[in-house]
This record gives C-alpha cells, structure tokens and sequence, in this order.
C-alpha cells in the first residue's frame, strides 16, 4: 500500500488475538499478541484517509507443544496435524528454505527434536535437540538466525558418567571393521522426551582408550541444561536364558551390539532396541526396557528375539518401535 499521512488502521481477521494499538502512523511498531487457540489469523492494516488502501500478512499459530518422539507419535505416523503457517501456496522456491545452519562434533543419525517454549536461562525458547556420532548433545534456538547454541553435552565426560578416559567407538572396531559407521560410533538412536519430567532419554556408545571395555548407557538429560537428571546414566546389561552362546544363558555384548533404532516411551516405559554391525556374529535382536522414578532407573524388561540361533537382530531402519493406544 502507498503511504497515508494520516496512519493506518489495524485489525486481525478472525477477531482473536491482540494489537497494543488500533492504529498507527510512519514509524510506529505495533505488536500482535497470538490468540490461546490455534489457527490462522490475517492482520491487515488500513489506510485512514483512503480506506482502499491496504495490506495485510497471514500468520499461522500453532498448540503443538512440541516433537518429542521419532515421527511425531507412537504410531509413527510423521503427522503434524497442527501445521498452520506452511501451505502448498507458500512452500516454495521463493519463499520456503533454509533459514540457517548449525556446527556439531560430528555425524548425524539421529532425527532432531523439538520442544516449544522451553525455559532456558529464565528465557522461554523454541529449541531443537540433536545428537550425534561424537556423543555429543546439543540445544538450539529453532528461530534465531545465525545460530544460537543454548547448550551442548558431551555425554562421555566425567559428569555424564564416563569410567575415566572413553572416546567414541572408532568405525573400524565395531563389526567386521568395514565401517558401518564412519569415523566413529557414539549416538546413533534418536533420543526420546518426556515432557512431563522435562528429560531427554538417549543412549550412548563408547569405549576405553585402551579398546578393551565397551559401554552403552542410559541417560536422562535435563532439557533446560544439558545435565544429568539424578540416577542417570545407567550402564546397560542384560542376559537372557538360550544356547546361542554354547551355554544356558547369553549375555548383551556392548562391543558388538548397535543401538540403532530410536528409543519409544510407552506408558511410562523407555524401549531400547539393538541389532548388528555389518551382521558380525556373534550378535542378537535386544530389546529393554527401563522406568525412571526421577531418582533411579530399573530394567523392566528384557526380550532376545533369536537367544538360540544368534542374529535376529531389531533395527528398524533408524525407526522406533510403534505402540497402539493399549
């Protein structure tokens, strides 16, 4: 619209949601402030003295508090049925692409994570939540631009429960040292969230300096600081009876065992799931299961899906596990 000396009128279409003025002239900010409920809202300003004037901007608000889980829901489903600001008309090459880029330690497997206003700091922020193949953890802000780190975590360092001196699994041990994974194994499972505690549940892989003790353990990591909730980590072991392994029972092997499918969190319960490296035997399809109370983790249950042949292995393709509404 052209200028109007005499300023321009506000509204908002449908009536909901608030402007901190009705009108306005040259100069002037005026600040929306988003309705309660979700949906898409046009604020259009006015010209005062030549009403024919005018032009407006659509704006989607959205209620989804947030992507806690590998594709969305426990279905994985991928849906996000509370999409109100991207549509066909304005998802394209004009309008519609990449809006910044991040720096991480290392490779990425995992499927970020999101979380709406998430206090941080005493600040409320939109933030993503990556892992990555340094096992390492990261926050950022999902709108500021360049990017905004809020936190990063290193979860093989002494406060995140390391035995003293670990590094990530170099690709050429794991397997038959084909290297599945280049240059190293660390976070390879998508974590999953609880928003009711405010905890980020991952899994990480490492081994001592001297490749002789593998490790995967269990976090709770608190969203807002990166920290370890109380109890955590816990250094994941398991045996299950069978003769795979030339005995009455077979033990989880932590050097050949791939944490590759994305965890799930089901009526309280964290789902873990492993497979191979490049199908090197002797390995199992595992899957745990683990409850935390905030103060402790237990294992609640234990399934070997081939305990007598070996292999078998729950990979899932990066996938989580789905559950039904029972």
């Amino acid at each position: 619209m052209t200028r109007d000396p005499a300023g321009v009128r506000w509204s908002v279409d449908p009536n909901a949601g608030s402007l901190d003025a009705q009108t306005s002239r040259d100069g002037q900010t005026i600040h929306f402030t988003a309705p309660n409920t979700a949906g898409v809202f046009t604020v259009k300003a006015t010209g005062i003295s030549d009403s024919t004037q005018s032009s407006s901007i659509v704006i989607g608000v959205t209620d989804l508090p947030g992507v806690y889980t590998h594709h969305n829901d426990l279905g994985r489903t991928g849906v996000n049925d509370r999409e109100y600001a991207l549509t066909t008309s304005n998802v394209n090459t004009d309008s519609f692409g990449k809006l910044f880029s991040c720096f991480l330690d290392g490779a990425i497997y995992t499927q970020p994570l999101w979380v709406a206003h998430l206090k941080i700091d005493g600040h409320p922020h939109n933030v993503i939540f990556v892992g990555t193949a340094h096992d390492s953890l990261y926050a950022f802000d999902a709108d500021a631009a360049p990017c905004s780190q809020l936190w990063k975590a290193n979860l093989i360092d002494t406060a995140h429960g390391e035995a003293g001196g670990e590094r990530p699994v170099p690709g050429n041990v794991v397997g038959r040292g084909d290297g599945d994974l280049l240059p190293e194994v660390g976070i390879t499972g998508t974590p999953v969230i609880d928003p009711a505690r405010a905890v980020l549940y991952v899994v990480s892989k490492s081994v001592n300096y001297a490749g002789t003790s593998f490790y995967h353990r269990l976090h709770a990591i608190d969203l807002a600081t990166g920290a370890e909730k109380a109890g955590s980590p816990i250094t994941i072991a398991a045996t299950y009876p069978g003769i795979g392994e030339h005995g009455s029972q077979v033990a989880f092997n932590p050097r050949q065992e791939h944490q590759r499918a994305a965890l799930a969190l089901v009526n309280g319960v964290i789902y873990i799931a492993w497979g191979s490296h490049e199908d090197r035997s002797p390995f199992y399809g595992w899957i745990m299961g683990y409850t935390y109370n905030g103060a402790t983790f237990s294992q609640s249950y234990v399934l070997n899906t081939g305990p007598n042949t070996r292999e078998a292995g729950v990979w899932m393709s990066g996938a989580a596990p789905s559950a039904d509404s029972n």
